[in-house]
This record gives structure tokens, C-alpha cells and sequence, in this order.
């Protein structure tokens, strides 16, 4: 079965805007959300991507499974523009507790950022 969540393409402001409420972040959730960005023609890997995460039912991947997802992509350079990962209060701990951890000064820039709020997520982007 694949799993999917609405995003919206704003090609003007070259920004993705994904938002996973009422799901449960599991390794299908990610990998598939990659797959469709890839297929999509509207979806330019040069855009910004803010993944809105904040209002997911639970957390059903550990940690380092969720890190290795993520490193991979920073290293394979899946999203080129700046990509915001949304977890809201609950969850930031969570995910930002080892997300850095061993990554390559040069895979660095490609890393997401993580915040609590969209507005935090807003700003770094330069939405507002």
C-alpha cells in the first residue's frame, strides 16, 4: 500500500509545502514522499520544501533509521534547495537528538533544519 499526504507547489516562490497531519511518520512515509517529489514535473529539486510534520499521529520508525533516511538523502543530494522539517513541541526532541550526528561537513548544507513551529520554518525559508 502506498502512504501519501497533500503538498502544495508554489512555483513562484519556488517553495513545496507537504504536510503529514493525522499520519504516523513510519521509513515508507519518507522514502515514498521523495519518490513523488521525484516524479512530480511541477516539482523542482531546486525548490525549498517545508515537511509539516507537527501534527503526526506518532512516530513509528526509530530514531536512527529516521537519521540514516535523512542522511542519505543530504548525501545522494535529493532536495537541493533548503529543506524544513516541522515537528512540533512533542517531536523535536525526537528527531533533532542525533539527526547531525556523523555527517560530513560537505553533507552539511544538505541537512534539513528542524523547528518546533511553522512560522520558525516560515522564516528560515524566507516566507516571512
Amino acid at each position: 500500500m502506498s502512504i501519501s499526504f497533500p503538498y502544495t507547489i508554489d512555483a513562484d516562490k519556488k517553495i513545496v509545502r507537504a504536510d503529514a497531519s493525522g499520519l504516523t511518520l513510519t521509513k515508507e512515509l519518507i522514502v515514498n514522499s521523495a519518490k513523488t517529489f521525484k516524479n512530480d514535473p511541477l516539482c523542482d529539486p531546486e525548490f525549498d520544501f517545508i515537511f509539516d510534520y507537527s501534527a503526526i499521529l506518532g512516530i513509528d520508525i526509530p530514531n536512527e533509521d529516521f537519521n540514516a533516511i535523512i542522511k542519505a538523502e543530504a548525501k545522494e543530494k535529493a532536495y537541493i534547495g533548503k529543506v524544513a522539517l516541522v515537528m512540533g513541541r512533542k517531536n523535536t526532541d525526537y528527531i533533532y537528538a542525533s539527526l547531525y550526528a556523523d555527517v560530513a561537513p560537505s553533507d552539511v548544507q544538505h541537512m534539513p533544519k528542524v523547528f518546533v513551529t511553522m512560522k520558525e520554518a516560515d522564516q528560515w525559508i524566507g516566507e516571512s
